[in-house]
């Protein structure tokens, strides 16, 4: 499971995770989902510390939060059913009903998107401080309750301890989770509608047994406001100074919610992202719209007659109102991860409403249900295994007004997988929907730059510049190397510093800025920018491939070259260009024997590239290895007919395993491709020799030396020639009758 989409500005693009002593300073210059959550990219930061970019220690600690969100749940339910407010009804069954609402909240499909896809941790990290602000009261107001009925001075003693003591960690979750996510926001207040409906029974005995908490809890608000205004808009991405007006956005949310409700029982279709999806009109959700207001009256209704259900619905809507109400979230209207915290409530209401039915057979049907979300989920992850399975799974669910970013991104992702031929459609559907859309005619170029078509690619990437929107730093790095492929090195510079001033961090830029003054000569200049980018990146597989390049074309270094070659290869082994230099290069330093398992790897990753079999065979002959040199130029041959070295090669492999007849033919069409051959001409005369063609093996010798005069092994095999030619012929002379 990759890094996929939003994953990027905030991991391998994300220079504040390098260093845990700037990790709580999240970057705020795309609206990444880091920005404004310190916690959050501290806990990148050290997941970076342990695995740098390789995802598996990311999902671990994505899943590990999940599991202890889940905990908190199954805590924070059991302990409330033994509240005295609720024991009497449910005291009995409480562990039962807690474990399965945890299992169900834990194991529904719709939880995907907040575990799997990497940086959402911001919601699952959220939603366990939540949860613990809330179990760490909950143990708080137990203690109280034990108290009061105990008669000992020293108990009563240690349970006032005890129960400062978890208000004191409850007010510490609620900060770390309003330094996780802003959604946190309303965690004072829900709390103290729990206060109210499950332990005092009614505010103003909230209120006068625990002020100074409640105070100190709407303390941490003071957070949330200095990171909020830190962040500004994010990036223009979220707030009232987005493009989206809030009426806009409102109406959205009239469309999201109950379709998010929709999900919760019925989770089929789950899209992974919308897009920017906007409702313009009142007509078009004026029902969906009247159903939320259903829905808020009869939580008022319940808040006020029965509290305890009443609670659920303000959990429910106190938690979406951040994201999914009347404050614009531009960038993404319509997002399911949002659903990760709600989902407990309604979790809640229908086991709960399960369990009043059928007592404890309702344990069978939980198990039930269980298994089947559990199946859905695993199901559901198939889709996050690749950036191309994620899209495709996108597009296909999505409305064909709302495709722009899917197609685009899907488009992305086949370029990435060496399809650019097919990705071209998609991008220009892309802009079909949304004709200002700088992504996609960035995209378009990038794929026919990877077809060769740089001149083409340069148009696309001029239509992108001209919008000036976000993503010209890459926009400007792919025009660069586009201009680098045509030869033009000042205007590939010239884009490469726009770039790095648009994003001084850039490590790709860096690299490739490096890699047009190598090109050009300037070797030290291009060995700090290589330098630079490793600094940035030391992972970046790409950039220790243009270091090895500095090497090569200095050539004062040559074991430096193949070490830098052979890290690209090991940091990324589907990085062909670099496995291809090691492969090369080691036959080029004459360790062809280090080359073979490269030749190998590369040629599992390009079956169809004819150069990488004949650079195979090449080494196997080096070594001395003519025989399995041949399946390696026929393979090659196949390919390609027309390689002059393969079809060279594999004749003189033939007659070096003692099959010059065979290598004859292979000789022949060698000179169809270039006849004016020296070693081609000496080397088809041995071949010749062997099989008793001896006048026409002279012809050919004579016509290398021909060609080239000074072939001091063309003469040699003349006169040897010759001389057996004269033997020959005296021998017949002689016995003639």
């Amino acid at each position: 499971m990759p890094f996929i989409f939003d994953d990027l500005f905030s991991i391998p693009y994300n220079e504040s995770i390098r260093s845990l002593g700037t990790a709580f300073s999240p970057p705020n210059t795309n609206g990444e989902t880091v920005s404004g959550r310190p916690l959050v990219n501290f806990t990148l930061a050290l997941n970076y510390a342990i695995s740098g970019n390789h995802v598996w220690s990311y999902h671990v600690v994505n899943l590990f939060i999940h599991v202890c969100a889940g905990l908190a749940l199954f805590g924070l339910v059991r302990r409330t059913l033994l509240l005295p407010s609720m024991r009497e009804r449910f005291g009995r069954d409480s562990l039962p009903i807690a474990s399965a609402i945890a299992a169900l909240w834990m194991l529904h499909p719709m939880q995907t998107e907040s575990v799997t896809y990497i940086v959402q941790r911001a919601e699952s990290l959220m939603g366990l401080f939540y949860l613990l602000t809330l179990y760490c009261f909950v143990r708080g107001a137990s203690v109280v309750t034990q108290t009061a009925k105990s008669a000992s001075v020293q108990t009563g003693k240690l349970g006032s301890l005890r129960y400062v003591g978890w208000l004191a960690l409850s007010l510490l979750c609620c900060l770390l989770g309003m330094a996780s996510k802003e959604v946190m926001v309303s965690a004072p207040l829900v709390v103290f509608f729990y206060d109210r409906a499950f332990v005092s029974g009614s505010f103003r005995k909230a209120w006068a047994g625990r002020r100074a908490y409640y105070l100190l809890l709407a303390s941490t608000w003071i957070l949330t406001a200095w990171l909020a205004l830190r962040t500004g808009s994010r990036g223009m991405t979220a707030g009232f100074n987005t493009e989206v007006s809030v009426w806009t956005y409102l109406l959205t949310q009239c469309q999201a919610i109950p379709h998010y409700l929709r999900l919760v029982f019925w989770p089929s279709g789950l899209v992974f992202d919308y897009g920017t999806p906007l409702v313009t009109s009142l007509g078009e959700v004026w029902l969906r719209g009247l159903f939320i207001i259903v829905l808020l009256g009869a939580t008022v209704w319940a808040c006020v007659r029965k509290p305890k259900l009443g609670f659920l619905g303000i959990v429910f809507f106190a938690v979406l109102a951040p994201t999914s109400s009347f404050i614009p979230v531009a960038t993404q209207t319509i997002a399911t991860h949002r659903m990760y915290l709600p989902l407990a409530a309604l979790a809640v209401l229908a086991s709960m409403g399960v369990w009043k039915l059928g007592g404890r057979k309702a344990v069978q049907v939980f198990a039930v249900i269980a298994i089947a979300l559990g199946a859905l989920t695993f199901h559901r992850n198939l889709a996050y295994q690749s950036n191309l399975a994620i899209w495709s799974d996108t597009l296909a669910k999505l409305p064909e007004k709302d495709r722009a970013r899917a197609s685009n991104n899907l488009a992305h992702a086949l370029i990435d997988d060496g399809r650019a031929a097919e990705a071209i459609a998609l991008c220009v559907e892309a802009v079909r929907l949304k004709p200002d859309f700088t992504q996609a005619y960035n995209n378009h170029g990038y794929a026919l730059a990877k077809l060769g078509r740089f001149n083409d690619a340069l148009l696309y990437y001029d239509k992108a510049l001209s919008f000036g929107q976000n993503g010209m730093d890459v926009t400007l790095n792919n025009r660069g190397y586009a201009l680098y492929n045509l030869g033009r090195y000042e205007d590939a510079m010239r884009d490469y510093r726009g770039a790095l001033k648009l994003r001084p961090s850039y490590a790709e830029a860096l690299s490739n800025y490096g890699n047009v003054l190598c090109a050009i000569g300037r070797y030290d200049e291009a060995m700090r920018q290589l330098d630079e980018a490793l600094r940035m990146d030391p992972e970046f597989a790409a950039a220790w491939n243009n270091r090895g390049n500095i090497f090569a074309a200095m050539g004062n270094n040559p074991d430096e070259a193949l070490r830098c070659y052979k890290k690209a290869a090991e940091l990324d082994p589907s990085l062909a260009l670099a496995i291809d230099n090691v492969a090369r290069y080691a036959v080029f330093l004459g360790r062809s024997e280090e080359a073979l398992p490269y030749f190998e790897v590369h040629a599992r990753l390009k079956p169809a590239d004819a150069l990488v079999r004949q650079g195979w065979g090449n080494a196997l002959m080096l070594l001395g290895r003519s025989a399995e040199s041949i399946p390696h130029f026929e393979r090659a041959l196949e390919l390609d007919p027309a390689l002059f070295v393969s079809r060279h090669n594999l004749a003189i492999a033939l007659v070096e395993t003692g099959r010059p007849a065979d290598a004859i033919t292979h000789f022949e069409k060698a000179l169809a491709l270039q006849p004016r051959s020296a070693p081609l001409h000496h080397n088809y005369a041995e071949a010749l020799a062997k099989v008793g063609r001896i006048d026409e093996a002279i012809d050919r010798e004579r016509e290398a030396l021909r060609i080239q005069p000074d072939f001091v092994w063309a003469k040699e095999q003349l006169d040897a020639l010759l001389e057996q030619r004269r033997r020959a012929s005296s021998v017949a002379h002689f016995t003639q009758p």
